[in-house]
């Protein structure tokens, strides 16, 4: 399912909700000296997060959530950019895993 098709409505919540959380991932960074401070410190983290919350929304768009909880989701999953994507690519490798141990048999 194209992002396109969530309603350009839906897509620009999910697109703010996630560069705000990079915002706010950037500063919670800079507070507790994480992050250097440079401009390029910000753009990781806003595209960080807009990453994380595109990926989110797809996923629950595409399992029927409302959509009040995927926003909801989206900005709690993209708060911290990284380690949600960490965490997604753990759960990919550990489904892949499965399905080709299981000769491409398993769901």
């Amino acid at each position: 399912m194209p992002i396109i098709l969530f309603g350009e409505s839906f897509t620009f919540s999910v697109l703010a909700l996630s560069a705000l959380s990079g915002i706010g991932s950037y500063l919670q960074g800079r507070r507790e000296a994480r992050l250097k401070g440079g401009f390029m410190d910000l753009i990781t983290e806003i595209t960080l997060a807009l990453v994380v919350g595109l990926i989110v929304a797809y996923v629950l768009e595409s399992h029927g959530m409302e959509r009040g909880y995927t926003c909801a989701l989206v900005l709690v999953a993209s708060n911290n950019g990284a380690d949600s994507l960490a965490a997604i690519r753990q759960l990919a490798i550990k489904g892949l895993a499965k399905f080709f141990n299981s000769g491409g048999t398993s769901k």
